[in-house]
């Protein structure tokens, strides 16, 4: 069902993998920091963004001298640009303590020449999203800053700086940008969720909703890629939105929410997913620290959030979900702490069957299928960047009936 087709070994942790839309193209990003049970003391070292074809062969690679390294990789759904962000230098760990803390964003072409090199920002940079095409590329920070790149009309070149749609403030987690490159969400720490408009020439408007549940952290959000709902989650909660939710006259809102069971953390929910149409959310959920988790698989419906079945158990911590457009497959990657094993999995998200269970020695990060459900990439604190194919041939093509069909701009 899920068969690796190569994996490539690079230098220090492989925290983020990002993949194109037919799977043609994966990138990935090498970062380092000395969690507890590392031997290497210090953050400084040679980082890089590595790029290859669906052949496993190596297409290119940029590497730079810095400080901790790569967090974060994007891909464009097209495959044109690859996008990474990080922490050029300020670490904790660094050799030369007290330098300035600069956040680090780059963007490549498909061919690996430089379109974007920016590392004025305040802190490192915790996610990165880009639009089908590319040209809109946005992304949020530890400290707050939400911020947006929008490539020019005319020779698609990105300026030299940021438009800021959020300055900064409490620590932001995730970012997700629209395919159509109209919009975007991001969440993070106090409960907040921001939606934002872009036009041709950047930002439009900001709305920011914050969750009432006090000290939640919303750690992940999702949006369907083609319709208008989005998801946020945290702690052990779900939100579902639209656009027409947060851009309403009365106030940004949510259209509902759901609780998963209470993990005993305060990141019980890790990650979340979801199919194009909106209709399906996968949820991964930490059950205890370094004990076990949680797959929790919902429906969405007319803005309505729906369990689909008994939330299925994984080995460890995870740590990463993705849905293809379709909805037919749920990716999960797991393990915790540092120096303990993790799997890749693989599930049928219409009745739950577990397609993959793939061990490692080495706890995973990222895991992230294509939009077409045809190919996965993965990465692993190993040093390594894995690529699956899936095998679809056994798989129902049409799943909405299992699901019911998202009812989106409500």
């Amino acid at each position: 069902m899920m068969e690796q087709r190569w994996s490539q070994e690079l230098s220090f942790l492989v925290n983020s993998v990002g993949v194109s839309d037919d799977g043609g193209i994966v990138a990935a990003g090498t970062y380092y920091y000395p969690y507890p049970n590392t031997a290497r003391t210090t953050t400084d070292g040679t980082f890089g963004t590595y790029c290859f074809g669906a052949d496993g062969k190596e297409r290119w690679r940029h590497e730079y001298s810095g400080n901790e390294g790569v967090y974060c990789v994007a891909v464009a759904g097209n495959g044109d640009i690859v996008a990474i962000g990080g922490l050029l230098s300020g670490g904790l760990h660094a050799l030369t303590p007290g330098m300035q803390t600069r956040g680090l964003v780059q963007a490549f072409s498909s061919d690996g020449t430089p379109l974007l090199d920016f590392s004025n920002l305040r802190s490192r940079v915790n996610s990165i999203a880009l639009s089908r095409d590319g040209s809109v590329l946005a992304g949020v920070t530890i400290g707050g800053e939400l911020f947006v790149f929008v490539a020019d009309t005319t020779d698609g070149k990105f300026p030299q700086t940021p438009e800021f749609a959020v300055q900064g403030g409490p620590r932001l987690d995730m970012v997700a940008v629209h395919p159509t490159g109209k919009w975007l969400i991001a969440s993070g720490a106090s409960g907040k969720v921001h939606f934002v408009t872009i036009s041709k020439t950047g930002i439009d408007h900001v709305y920011t909703w914050t969750s009432p549940v006090n000290g939640i952290e919303l750690l992940a959000c999702a949006l369907a890629r083609n319709g208008d709902a989005f998801v946020a989650g945290g702690k052990n909660k779900i939100y579902a939105f639209t656009v027409a939710s947060m851009t309403a006259d009365a106030g940004p809102q949510p259209v509902d929410h759901f609780d998963t069971p209470s993990g005993g953390t305060s990141d019980d929910v890790r990650w979340l997913a979801m199919s194009a149409d909106g209709s399906l959310v996968s949820v991964v959920q930490n059950l205890g620290h370094d004990i076990a988790g949680l797959l929790i698989t919902l429906s969405n419906t007319a803005g309505h959030l729906k369990q689909l079945r008994s939330p299925q158990h994984l080995n460890h911590n995870p740590n990463s979900t993705s849905i293809d457009d379709a909805g037919r497959f749920i990716t999960v990657a797991d393990g915790h702490p540092f120096n303990s094993p993790g799997t890749f999995y693989l599930f049928q998200a219409s009745d739950g069957r577990k397609l993959a269970e793939i061990p490692t020695d080495q706890m995973n990060w990222p895991m992230v299928i294509s939009a077409d459900g045809s190919a996965v990439a993965a990465g692993s604190d190993d040093g390594k960047v894995f690529y699956f194919v899936v095998e679809t041939a056994t798989v129902p093509q049409d799943v909405t009936k299992e699901y019911g069909t998202a009812v989106l701009g409500v």
